[in-house]
This record gives C-alpha cells, structure tokens and sequence, in this order.
C-alpha cells in the first residue's frame, strides 16, 4: 500500500537525464545487491540497456550509487536473461535491501518503504525522482510488471537505516 503523499519522502526535483552507457566496461561488476526476504544476490553493473541488463540488474546512469546521497535506481529483468528481480513482487514494507559497492569497505542497508506499479508510459518519470531531503539516502528497484509483460512497472523504493 501506498503512502500519502504528504509522507512521500520523495519530490519533484528534476531527476538525472536518461543516457545509455553503450561501452564494454559496463560488462564488469560494480557492486551487489542481497534481498534476503527473496534469496536474491546480485552483481550489478552500470547502465541499463540490454547488453548491461542481461548480466543482472543495471544502475540507471546519472543516479547515485547505493549509498551515497540521492536515490539510486537499479533495474533488472523477472523473467528473462539472469531474471535477478523475479520475486519483486514477493517483497513487503519493512523488507531489508542492502548493497555494496566495489572498493568501498561496508554495506549500506536499506528497508522498504513503498511498493508501486506504475504505467510503462510513467515509469522514468516516477523511478528517478529524487528525495526531499538533499542527504537522504534511498534506494529504487523496478522491473516489468506483471511477469512476462511490458505493460506496467513493479518498483520497489527503500530508505536507507543505520546498521
């Protein structure tokens, strides 16, 4: 179930333009995601075109990496390639999300906080808007909806906890 909006942690702010990472570098690992509520374990990488997608889930360009300020979008496939977002639906409010990042010591944790579906025609719009807060950290998931049909949008969006 959704929020109200009054407690939609998330604004209008202009979200990161959409640019396709097309290099072979994107084909290398930059970090994990672990949702243990639904066995998922990850790599992820840059990009999320289908040469990058294809190998897992893909961190949308212009977004911040998991962890850092902003909201990072990661998108990922249900029911082709490594279908690393099959169950996203299975996921309840308060589920753990946590990521890490290649390089970096630590993990960031993450808890759930809203689940929508939204229209294909909606989805970039809605999955890279930005948090109110400047310093707030959070996390989106999304991924076709419902299995095996491009007709709408799972996301999963998630704020970042104090582990």
């Amino acid at each position: 179930m959704d929020p109200s909006p009054d407690d939609d942690p998330l604004g209008t702010i202009e979200a990161p333009s959409i640019a396709w990472v097309e290099s072979k570098e994107t084909a290398l690992p930059v970090g994990t995601v672990t949702v243990p509520a639904i066995g998922l374990q990850a790599k992820f990488r840059l990009g999320v075109n289908d040469e990058v997608v294809q190998f897992g889930p893909g961190l949308w360009p212009g977004t911040p990496f998991p962890g850092d300020a902003g909201n990072a979008v990661l998108a990922g496939h249900r029911t082709t390639y490594t279908h690393p977002f099959l169950d996203l639906d299975l996921l309840e409010i308060g589920d753990v999300v946590r990521t890490r990042v290649v390089g970096l010591r630590g993990s960031t944790s993450f808890k759930v906080s809203r689940i929508s579906v939204v229209p294909e025609h909606r989805y970039v719009d809605f999955v890279l808007r930005q948090p109110r807060q400047p310093d707030a950290r959070m996390i989106t998931l999304f991924a076709c909806t419902p299995k095996g049909s491009r007709t709408h949008r799972i996301v999963v969006q998630a704020q970042s906890v104090k582990t």
